[in-house]
């Protein structure tokens, strides 16, 4: 008897059974029916799926879609909404799909809600999910009795929505930002400046280009480098101490050459200008590359134009930034050819609220998070730990350690502070505070033992969990790519 899977293979085009984990949902539809269902239904869990990788963050909760059956006449626009929610925000979906309508809500986004860039990620989402319908009705075939009929173009097409769905997005939400609006007078709305600043051929080579830098070195060198797309060269100016100008600007798209000048200026601390889509200028700007890219404290910059800025940080970390006066905007990042956006607001209101409850008045949250931010930037990572101890008690407890008698921490020179801190940020060894801002030790080794695992996480995660277990108190690790992790009492807490 002849298998009934490998006999409805043999009537229906191949393709079709590329979903393999999807065809068994569709069988009690006709093929064509089953087939339409089965692209609408994979384009919203792929919407979904690739909301959670961007904002890369477990807690997340994304409701299961859910389908009803509405007139056509009753508008095919997509909405949604971004709101907050219990200290988070939530986007609410509703896709039109011809007579389909799908809505499902994502819960818990570490973004804060006045974020205008959030907004425009999700719309970018929308335009997507609304285009690829259209553009998929329009390749639909019928039979002459009324039936849809299974299609190799159909697929094809729809593998090529599915399979673009993070490029494009991505390309098409830096255009949003760079060259549209918010019109505030009218809810989501968006409207094109007089003329767009970065066309989209632009933009997909930047994505290109990151994506390459990021999945591999050149020449096995970890590069530290920028490209500032300025509008003019007057812009370029005002932004740089030193520049040369090249006798033959390079278009921004010939990759082999960039990857040639990168190599040839060592790939460290310097920046690349482009104008019109060419790279026109070598230069210096007064902040090394990695502090331009995020600026935790210090201001000095000249962006009064805003320009797009790529900065690769080494290590497969790529940042789009978005420049400004005083505080450089991160748009998203690209880390081992994955985007990433993160709210960096959202995380420091978190870190401050989280602190206010675990330290008393005297302790200056404010400075201590912004140092916290800028530990990335020298390429270190480290663990501080923040309680109330037994100064004994702890010292016979840790594996090594130098004490500190006193080791206060004013808010009066910002800069002074950090430079200290820097100076004594160990990548293995923690420093621990007691609750009014004092140091008690630096290079501390926190005992580690075998309690409860930390998913993801490695020994400097391991010994926060438990240390923060045995003396009730909190910890907070930053790695080297950026992750901040904070551990309370054992648990961990939040990871960013």
């Amino acid at each position: 008897m002849i298998n009934v899977e490998k006999f409805m293979k043999l009537l229906i085009p191949e393709p079709i059974w590329r979903w393999d984990n999807f065809t068994n949902n569709y069988d009690n539809y006709l093929a064509g029916d089953g087939q339409w269902h089965m692209i609408k239904d994979k384009l919203i869990l792929k919407a979904q799926d690739f909301v959670k990788e961007v904002f890369s963050y477990e807690k997340i909760e994304i409701t299961h879609p859910t389908r009803i059956k509405i007139n056509r006449d009753e508008g095919s626009k997509p909405i949604g909404k971004l709101e907050s929610e219990n200290g988070y925000c939530k986007y609410t979906f509703n896709v039109a799909f011809g007579e389909s309508l799908y809505s499902f809500k994502v819960s818990n986004i570490p973004v804060s809600s006045d974020t205008e860039q959030i907004d425009a990620f999700f719309s970018t989402v929308l335009t997507y999910l609304s285009s690829a319908y259209f553009s998929l009705e329009s390749n639909l075939s019928h039979h002459e009795q009324g039936h849809l009929l299974a299609s190799h173009d159909l697929m094809r097409i729809a593998d090529s929505f599915v399979l673009n769905f993070s490029k494009t997005v991505m390309i098409e939400y830096l255009y949003y930002v760079l060259n549209i609006e918010k019109n505030m007078l009218e809810e989501n709305a968006w409207n094109d400046h007089d003329t767009n600043r970065y066309n989209l051929e632009l933009l997909e080579n930047t994505f290109i280009f990151a994506n390459e830098l990021s999945s591999r070195k050149i020449e096995n060198k970890e590069i530290y480098t920028g490209f500032v797309f300025h509008n003019s060269e007057h812009a370029l100016i005002d932004n740089s101490t030193k520049r040369i100008k090249l006798e033959t600007p390079i278009e921004f798209g010939r990759f082999s050459q960039i990857k040639n000048l990168i190599f040839s200026t060592n790939g460290r601390d310097i920046f690349f200008n482009v104008t019109k889509n060419k790279i026109t200028h070598i230069f210096m700007t007064r902040r090394e590359v990695l502090e331009i890219s995020r600026d935790p404290i210090a201001n000095g910059k000249n962006f009064v134009s805003r320009p797009l800025i790529l900065s690769i940080q080494g290590s497969g970390n790529i940042f789009y930034l978005q420049g400004d006066i005083d505080r450089n905007r991160p748009l998203f990042q690209i880390v081992n050819s994955k985007p990433i956006i993160k709210d960096y607001k959202f995380i420091e209101k978190y870190l401050f609220d989280f602190l206010s409850t675990k330290v008393d008045g005297n302790f200056d949250s404010h400075f201590f998070i912004k140092w916290l931010f800028s530990v990335p930037v020298k390429k270190k990572g480290t663990t501080v730990v923040i309680g109330n101890f037994d100064r004994k008690k702890l010292r016979d407890k840790l594996v090594h350690c130098v004490e500190v008698s006193t080791g206060k921490i004013v808010n009066h020179n910002e800069e002074s502070n950090r430079a200290l801190l820097d100076h004594i940020t160990n990548p293995d060894g923690a420093i621990v505070f007691d609750k009014t801002g004092n140091i008690l030790f630096m290079s501390a080794i926190l005992p580690f033992s075998q309690g409860k695992k930390v998913i993801g996480g490695g020994a400097r995660h391991q010994s926060a969990v438990n240390f923060t277990k045995e003396f009730q108190c909190v910890a907070i690790t930053v790695s080297e790519d950026g992750n901040i992790s904070v551990f309370n009492n054992g648990l961990l807490e939040i990871k960013f």
